[in-house]
């Protein structure tokens, strides 16, 4: 028995032209704090869904087009991408359905006949476009279940849309080609790779003892450990966190902190991420992770042979403002800056400890307190490299407020004064700096997100 359909590419120039029809929120696109916008249109593509037709128990089963193949209609880029990751779950969590699954084509009788196959009750033919600075999923539901005594299918064939004005991280993941990411391909900026979930750590510094640097990456899936060759981040360690005990007091922006370090001799790797109720720190053994202890306070950066630890205010993305710098065989030095914190950076060389506080100020830490540097406020982010190798360290930081779609790298000199900017798509969340080309000269790490996607770049002067 052939199910009846709605085309679902027939069902655009309808939606657009009939917007009542869709499920909107109407949000400013890029309201700092709230979920991303493509979040917010799968959120409400699935309660509609719900709506139309009780799912509760059944398998359902979806394709989704997001090639962008209209006139009208740019390609989704990397936003397609990110939809038949999580549409599939989003779905599942708001209808109560048994089972979603995402079908591997998108002929019409091919997904009617693989849905059938798989025992799904409805077939959601889903096409995403990006239309201007609209973002819309239309749905065409097929009902599949036959009725034995009639012979005939339950239920008809609806529509069912949802629309949302796309924001920063929408419009970039929406640039981004495939498998590339959104980089412009600045001078002396090159992309390394993607890494799963939300950057809140990076460090730099030798994590298995083979005397050459790694980078290691925190994020809220897992605890990463990247070789930087050629140009690209080949991982070499993988630690998920996901069935580690939740905290009970997450911040609504996740925070967080990542240190390479020395327990009892051996290279260790101590993390803390405000999701989950304590951090730890991890020794590398053949490749693998071992749990050496748990740990409470946050590891806030490091850099060299220095640690700076602190501790991170339950419900906030900040630290508290007494930091404890902390170097193999020399006592802790402890200091107070005055005002809560949201990063910070340490000179590898004289163990300089610089600060970016909860009022944006740049700030360098000393034992009789904190001074203010600079020339006006700076982002998150921070680390402290020497780029030119002349034995005075540069600081690397974030625009506080970047303009359009692009965040801007600064580029200051140990007086926090600006001296280059460089443009950066994508939200920069973390730097982290050590000598990972070779060359003598520091490089910095820079970590951006996009929506779900992070990037990890290299800002250097050796671009081989």
């Amino acid at each position: 028995m052939t199910a009846a359909r709605i085309p679902p590419l027939a069902l655009l120039p309808c939606l657009l032209l009939a917007p009542t029809a869709l499920a909107a929120r109407g949000r400013p696109a890029g309201v700092p704090g709230e979920p991303p916008a493509i979040e917010h249109l799968m959120d409400t593509f699935s309660r509609a869904l719900a709506a139309k037709r009780p799912l509760s128990g059944e398998r359902v089963a979806l394709t989704l087009d997001a090639a962008g193949e209209a006139a009208d209609a740019p390609a989704a880029g990397e936003l397609g991408r990110f939809l038949r990751r999580l549409l599939p779950a989003g779905i599942r969590e708001h209808t109560g359905a048994l089972e979603v699954v995402l079908l591997d084509t998108l002929d019409h009788d091919r997904a009617v006949a693989e849905a059938r196959k798989r025992g799904a009750a409805l077939l959601v033919e889903i096409t995403f476009r990006r239309v201007g600075s609209e973002l819309i999923l239309a749905g065409a539901g097929t009902p599949l279940w036959v009725n034995f005594f009639t012979g005939q299918t339950e239920g008809a064939p609806f529509v069912v849309a949802a629309r949302e004005r796309a924001d920063r991280a929408a419009l970039l993941l929406a640039r981004a080609g495939a498998g590339a990411p959104p980089s412009r391909g600045s001078q002396g900026l090159l992309p390394l790779g993607e890494v799963q979930g939300t950057l809140v750590g990076l460090a730099v510094g030798d994590a298995d003892g083979d005397g050459r640097p790694e980078v290691a990456a925190l994020t809220e899936v897992a605890l990463a450990l990247y070789e930087v060759q050629s140009g690209h981040a080949r991982l070499l360690l993988h630690y998920p966190l996901r069935r580690k005990a939740r905290d009970l007091h997450p911040s609504r922006d996740p925070t967080g902190g990542v240190a390479i370090t020395r327990i009892a001799m051996a290279p260790a790797i101590a993390w803390r991420h405000s999701d989950y109720a304590e951090g730890e720190v991890v020794t590398l053994a053949q490749g693998r992770a071992q749990r050496r202890t748990g740990i409470d306070r946050a590891p806030v950066c490091s850099a060299g042979s220095y640690a700076l630890w602190g501790r991170r205010i339950p419900g906030t993305n900040r630290f508290e403002p007494q930091v404890e710098l902390r170097r193999p065989h020399e006592d802790p030095l402890r200091f107070d800056a005055g005002i809560e914190l949201y990063s910070a950076a340490i000179d590898p060389t004289s163990g300089t400890v610089y600060v970016v506080g909860a009022d944006w100020r740049l700030r360098r830490l000393g034992r009789e307190g904190a001074t203010e540097i600079g020339d006006g406020p700076v982002g998150s982010g921070l680390a402290a490299a020497d780029l030119e190798a002349d034995g005075r360290p540069e600081l690397v930081g974030s625009a506080a407020d970047p303009p359009g779609e692009e965040d801007r790298l600064l580029v200051l000199d140990e007086a926090g004064h600006t001296r280059e900017l460089r443009p950066l798509p994508g939200a920069i969340r973390v730097l982290a700096s050590g000598d990972l080309t070779g060359d003598g000269k520091d490089d910095v790490v820079v970590g951006a997100s996009a929506g779900e996607a992070s990037w990890l770049y290299l800002l250097t002067e050796d671009l081989r």
